[in-house]
C-alpha cells in the first residue's frame, strides 16, 4: 500500500516501475492519492494487473485499503513529519521506507529503510516480506507499538515548549506570550 500525494517528491514512479519489472512479487499493490504524477502512474498501473491506482479516496475507504494490506512502502524524498507513515504504523503495517531524517526518526527501527532513490532496493525489500510471513508480523507489531507513542497532545506540548522557549530568547514577557497562546487558541475554537 502506498497512500499520498503522486508527485515527484513521493518517489512513486520509480517504486512502481520497479515494481512492474518483478512479476515473481505475488503481491497487489494498492496506490491511494491524487496529485500531478497520477496520470503517468495511471497508464503504468495499466499494464500490471497487481496493481491498483484508486487515486483520492475517502475515509472509509482508506480504512478498508489499510485493512486489506499489511506492507506499506514509503518512498518520499522529503517529509517534515509523515503522517501518513504514522497512520500505516498505527494500521500495523510492515513499513519501507527511504531512509530520511524524519522518516528514521518516526519509524524508530520498526520498519526497513533503503538509500533515498533506490526504488529497486525498496521493491526487493516488498518481495522479501511478501514472502516471508513471520517478518511482517514481527515488523508490524513493532511499528504498531511505536505508532502508540505519537498523540496530538503531545505534538501540542512540544509546539507549547518551542513558543516558550523562542519568546524567552527574544525577550517577549510572559504575559505576552500567554496572550498570544490565547488568541491563537481563540481563532482555532471559534473558526
Amino acid at each position: 500500500l502506498y497512500t499520498g500525494r503522486l508527485h515527484p517528491s513521493k518517489g512513486m514512479l520509480a517504486v512502481l516501475q520497479a515494481f512492474i519489472r518483478r512479476p515473481d512479487i505475488d503481491a497487489e499493490f494498492l496506490i491511494l492519492g491524487d496529485g500531478p504524477q497520477r496520470e503517468t502512474l495511471q497508464r503504468l498501473a495499466a499494464r500490471d494487473a497487481r496493481v491498483k491506482l484508486l487515486g483520492h479516496v475517502g475515509q472509509a475507504d482508506l480504512e478498508t485499503a489499510l485493512r486489506r494490506t499489511n506492507i506499506f512502502v514509503f518512498p518520499s524524498f522529503y517529509e517534515g513529519f509523515g503522517l501518513a507513515l504514522v497512520e500505516a504504523m498505527a494500521s500495523g503495517h510492515a513499513c519501507v521506507c527511504y531512509d530520511i531524517p524524519a522518516v528514521r526518526e518516526v519509524l524508530g527501527g520498526t520498519g526497513v529503510l533503503v538509500p533515498p532513490g533506490d526504488a529497486a532496493g525498496l521493491v526487493e525489500e516488498v518481495a522479501r516480506l511478501a514472502k516471508d510471513a513471520g517478518w511482517i508480523e514481527t515488523c508490524s507489531a513493532r511499528a504498531y507499538r511505536r505508532a502508540g507513542r505519537f498523540s496530538w497532545q503531545d505534538a501540542r506540548e512540544e509546539i507549547d515548549f518551542i513558543i516558550r522557549e523562542t519568546a524567552a530568547g527574544l525577550g517577549l514577557p510572559r504575559a505576552s506570550v500567554s496572550r498570544l497562546r490565547a488568541e491563537r487558541s481563540g481563532r482555532h475554537r471559534n473558526g
